[in-house]
This record gives structure tokens, sequence and C-alpha cells, in this order.
């Protein structure tokens, strides 16, 4: 009986999920209602109140279940020299639509996604910052700090080249990334040294 229950929720989340992607393709998130919502995902009020209490609630699943995909992918894309594939990891979201555009829209509108993201890198501090402790194996929480600056920096450049119309080729943009990552990376191992010494 609790699993028929959990697959039923499941469904139920899915389908909000998915009708709340459709809307935003279409109108501004502001003007999406819990009426719309509903009528699109095929469910009561009553129904849509049991899972979440207002609607940013459900904007704040949307925004950190696809950007835990984005992290997933990121992760994947570290190569075993400890260097990132900037140009797979970016050709990757660029021809995601259905990742990318509800994402983008609601970005794009001014939604403070800060929290969010903060949220699922502390879920997920132990394995994000294990891809760059190697650098530096005694400076963990310098490596923490790196670790949030580098998630959210290239999730940042993303979506200016997006806002701008993608204004240089893809190419250039992951030769811009892969500069600045690497010369954070040596900043950031001066420091440590400069820390040591002192």
């Amino acid at each position: 009986m609790p699993r028929k229950e959990d697959r039923r929720i499941q469904k139920t989340r899915k389908a909000m999920m998915t009708a709340l992607e459709e809307l935003v393709r279409e109108k501004q998130s502001a003007q999406i209602t819990v009426k719309e919502l509903t009528e699109r995902a095929n469910i009561t009020r009553k129904t849509f109140y049991l899972h979440y209490s207002t609607m940013k609630e459900l904007f704040d699943s949307l925004i950190e279940k696809r950007f835990e995909e984005i992290l997933n992918e990121a992760e994947a894309r570290f190569l075993e020299d400890g260097s990132f594939d900037f140009y797979g990891f970016f050709e990757y979201l660029s021809h995601m639509d259905d990742l990318i555009d509800p994402f983008y829209r609601i970005l794009m509108e001014g939604r403070d996604i800060l929290p969010t993201i903060n949220r699922v890198l502390h879920n997920r501090t132990d394995s994000v910052r294990e891809r760059f402790q190697h650098l530096i194996p005694d400076q963990k929480e310098i490596m923490y700090y790196y670790a949030h600056f580098f998630c959210t920096g290239i999730y940042s450049m993303l979506f200016q080249w997006s806002c701008r119309g993608r204004d240089i080729p893809l190419q250039e943009l992951a030769g811009i990334s892969e500069t600045m990552y690497r010369s954070t990376i040596d900043a950031i191992m001066d420091y440590a040294k400069e820390k040591n010494k002192g």
C-alpha cells in the first residue's frame, strides 16, 4: 500500500512540474495562478495544497530539480587530470531545450535563485568539494568556497551567454571559461601557500 501511495504522489508532483514548465514557456511566472496550474495538471486545488503551500514553493522545486540535473552533468565533465570539459558541458546544456528553457525564463524575470542553489550545493558539499580537493589536499574550507564559486560562476557565464543572444561562438565561451578556471586555481594555490607560511 505505501508503495502505491508513493507512486501516486510522484505522479502528481510530476504532473504539476510538467504543467509549470509548460506555463512558464507561455507567460511570465508572476502571472501563473494556482487555478491555471491545477487545470493544466488535471488536479484539484486541494491536491495542490497537499503538496505545496504556495506557488513559490513549486517554483523553488522546479529550480532545485533543474540545478541538480545541471550539477550532475557538471560533475561528469571533470577529467582525470582535474581539468574540466567546458566545451562539452556548455554544448550539452545549449542543446537541452527542455532543461534550459523553463529554467532560464524564470531567471530572466529576475527571480532570486541563489538560496536554492545554496541549498543544493550544501546538500552536496562533500561530492562537489572532492572534485577539487586533490589540488590543495590540506585546505578543505578553501576548496569548499571555491567549489561554490565554480558552480555559480559557470552557471552565470552560460546564463549571460544566453541572455546576450549567444553572441560569441560556443568554443570561444569555453575557452574563456577554461582560462578563468585555470587562473583562479593558480591564485587559490598561491593563496594556500602563503597561508601555510603564516
